[in-house]
This record gives structure tokens, sequence and C-alpha cells, in this order.
């Protein structure tokens, strides 16, 4: 089978004053798995954010972030929406290492076509470490919060992991290997696949070249494997076994930033 995944974001950031910051967001999102019924659940998300962070000293920061997500999909009658409050705090602990954490409720409604919506509120958090040393950068993330269920649940409450090295090679050359792992269970608000949930491994290798200061060029491969506790499975989509390997290439463009 077959997988494509679009994404579409826009950012903006105000520094209000030397200390305090705005962020404003958006992200459109869309995943098409071939035709419907061959192992793939199609759909859309939509998310708009708004943040404040304030810097009490040079190494401390807090902040407060609210999130709002949509989740349709197609030819099925669920559907669910999401706000999310988070207070955030980073520390750069020494000249190398810094410290993220973000965590607070998650206000869930769950609607199937046809029955009144279900909600519920549960606790969501991510964190993330990341060392410098010389041309190497380590890092670690782990996070729970809910997704869209990546083509494979209509939603789902994840739990993942991932560690990362990036060096820089020469002057235009740097590589970064990555590895992750992620639970992704039925949400607690579903009222159908119960008890369904599913595991996913992944590393990525990248090389990527400077052009010029904005532009560079990249090649990648990504090795997937997927375990799910369904067992055989009779219906239109299911998760399935296996692995999957993916190369790719591409060019990444950053545009200048620009004062409002």
């Amino acid at each position: 089978y077959s997988a494509f995944n679009n994404t579409a974001l826009v950012q903006a950031a105000y520094q209000a004053t030397g200390r305090t910051s705005l962020t404003f967001g958006g992200i459109y999102g869309t995943l098409q798995g071939g035709s419907h019924g061959t192992g793939f659940i199609n759909g859309n998300n939509i998310y708009g954010m708004a943040g404040l962070s304030h810097a009490l000293t040079a190494r401390d920061t807090i902040g407060v972030t609210y999130t709002y997500g949509t989740f349709h999909y197609v030819g099925l009658p669920e559907s669910f929406k999401v706000q999310m409050a988070q207070l955030s705090y980073g520390r750069k602990v020494t000249g190398r290492l810094s410290l993220q954490l973000y965590g607070g409720p998650e206000l869930m409604a769950y609607t199937v076509l046809g029955h009144p919506a279900r909600s519920r509120i549960y606790g969501s958090g991510m964190g993330a470490l990341s060392y410098l040393q010389g041309r190497n950068t380590f890092s670690l993330f782990g996070g729970r919060y809910a997704t869209g269920g990546s083509g494979v649940l209509a939603g789902s409450e994840t739990t993942t992991i991932s560690a990362g090295w990036r060096r820089s090679l020469t002057r235009r050359w740097s590589g970064a290997v990555y590895s992750g792992y992620s639970r992704n269970s039925v949400l607690p608000v579903a009222m159908t696949q119960t008890g369904q949930h599913y595991a996913y491994w992944i590393g990525n290798m990248t090389a990527n070249r400077a052009l010029s200061r904005r532009v560079s060029f990249y090649i990648s491969y990504e090795y997937e494997h997927q375990i799910n506790n369904a067992g055989p499975c009779g219906a239109s989509v299911c998760a399935v076994n296996g692995d999957r390997q993916l190369f790719g290439v591409g060019i990444t463009f950053t545009p200048r930033p620009f004062g409002l």
C-alpha cells in the first residue's frame, strides 16, 4: 500500500518586550492511503495555537500555550476535537545542556454521527532534553497526547519517546540519525475499536548539504516497523503488522524573517 501525508504550517512570533514574546501558529494536514479500505483511514486535521513566554532569568523561561484541534475522517462517522492548555518551563542547565517541559489538561470531545458527543479531560505532557558538544547535538524527547491515529485508528492516545544525534561534518555537510518508539491506543472516549492499539518503531538517517544560506539539499533513508494487537482482521480498515523502507530526497528553503 502507499500513503501520502501533506502538511502546511504557518507561524508568527512577536517580541513584545525584551523578555516577553507571543507566538501564533496554525497547521493543516491530510493523510491519504490510496483507495479507502486498503489498510489506511483517510482524514484531515486542523490545529491552531497561541502562546506566551517570559524569560525569568538568563537561564529560566516560563510560558503558557493554548491549542485547539479538529480531526475528521473520510467515509467514517467519527470525528473529535481537542483543547489543550499547557504550562511550559525551559532551563539552560549548563552552557551545553538545555531542558524543556510542557504539561497541562487536555479536553477531548469525541463524536459519532447519530450519537451525543462524549467528553473527557486527561493529562498531556512533553519533555525535551538536548546536549551540545563540539559539532555534535544529542536530543531526547518524550510525550503523551492525542493524535489523529496515523491512518490506522480513528483517533489515538499516543505515548512516544525518541532520541537523535546530529553532527556537522564540514562547513556545508551535516548528518543526522534518529530513532523513536510510540504506542497508540484507541481514545478513552471513543465508542468503536475498543481495546485496539499498535506499536510503531522508526529509524532514520539523513545527510544534508547547504547550497546557500537559505537553501539546502537532503537525502534520507527510513525504516519503519509496526505491530498491532488486533490479530486477523476482516474489516475494511485494519492496523497491519509489517515493515516499510522509505528513501527520500528534497530541497529545504528557509525564508528570511521579516519584522512587523
